[in-house]
């Protein structure tokens, strides 16, 4: 009798195209394992702080006046979008360099504060009053401040000269280093060498001249 079970060394029954597709497919995902996920371009970048204020400068010439007299003050600030002064002097602006004279009333301490994205900064000046009698108007100083923010100082780092005078027709400089006007003005410069400069101040045939020395190292 005849066994009619299957025999595998049979001639095999040809498999339909579209199964032996789905099988060749089955078997290729099975070797490639799983897809792998798409890339979500890791972590967001850390949101950037705006800088805090900075007060770079704040200082006043002379710091005692005799009471009528007048002082210059300067201040600089970076990263702020509104600067004011307690007590109240004076509207000012954000600025790196900037200076006014003024003739302050008593002693006081003065606080410059700084406000911007990133917060706020402050620093105080202490100006003294004395009582005393005020020069005759037509001997008073030409020349009421001419300072440094610095008289010593790395070779090539800059340094901040500021002068305020008193209705001169005229201002110099000497050496030269920037146009000068017959109000106030400051002004940045680089300097290599240990330099002295002299500001003279004109009014009719007088002339006065005041010196400063800043020391390069």
């Amino acid at each position: 009798m005849k066994n009619s079970s299957f025999n595998p060394s049979s001639k095999a029954f040809p498999l339909p195209a579209g199964l032996v597709a789905i099988a060749a497919g089955a078997l290729l995902l099975w070797a490639c394992g799983p897809a792998p996920e798409p890339e979500t371009g890791g972590k967001p970048p850390a949101e950037t702080k705006p800088e805090p204020p900075k007060i770079t400068q704040f200082y006043a010439s002379p710091g005692v006046v005799v009471k009528g007299n007048e002082t210059t003050m300067c201040y600089g600030v970076e990263n702020a979008v509104s600067v004011r002064l307690e007590p109240h002097i004076r509207d000012i602006k954000p600025a790196r360099n900037r200076c006014f004279s003024f003739a302050p009333k008593k002693t006081a301490i003065y606080k410059l504060i700084a406000t911007g994205p990133g917060g706020e900064a402050s620093a105080e000046l202490a100006i003294k009053v004395e009582p005393g009698r005020s020069p005759a108007r037509g001997r008073a100083s030409l020349i009421t401040a001419f300072l440094a923010s610095s008289t010593r100082i790395p070779k090539g780092a800059p340094v901040t000269i500021c002068y305020s005078v008193n209705e001169v027709d005229s201002v110099k400089l000497d050496p030269p280093l920037a146009e000068l006007d017959a109000f106030s003005k400051c002004f940045h410069v680089r300097l290599d060498k240990t330099t002295t400069f002299t500001l003279s101040a004109t009014r009719g045939k007088r002339t006065e001249r005041k010196s400063i020395t800043i020391t390069a190292e």
